[in-house]
């Protein structure tokens, strides 16, 4: 019986832990996008853009549109090549690196 309980608390928190963390990492792309988005506000008509949550709405368009437009950069073949070029030379190198100097 104990041991179905700590089964399922671990599975319980296997679930739980990636929730809570794009939860939190969502929670703070909104507040970073609405950082951003009220100085675009700002260019529009009085009367727009009054409330925070107004600003929210505009931050989360800009997240769609961001993730579109890398969505659609990553689907191009130079971009993709680009990409894995800067990969091998930055991220695989160091790993290499860290690897053999132990």
């Amino acid at each position: 019986m104990f041991k179905f309980f700590k089964s399922a608390f671990m599975t319980g928190l296997l679930v739980l832990l990636p929730l809570l963390l794009l939860f939190l990492a969502l929670k703070e792309l909104i507040g970073l996008m609405v950082a951003v988005a009220t100085p675009i506000a700002d260019l529009f008509p009085m009367g727009t853009f009054d409330t925070e949550h107004q600003t929210e709405l505009l931050a989360a368009l800009l997240i769609i549109c961001t993730a579109l437009i890398i969505g659609i950069l990553a689907e191009i073949p130079a971009s993709r090549a680009a990409g894995r070029y800067i990969g091998e030379r930055t991220v695989e190198n160091c790993l290499f690196t860290a690897c053999c100097i132990r």
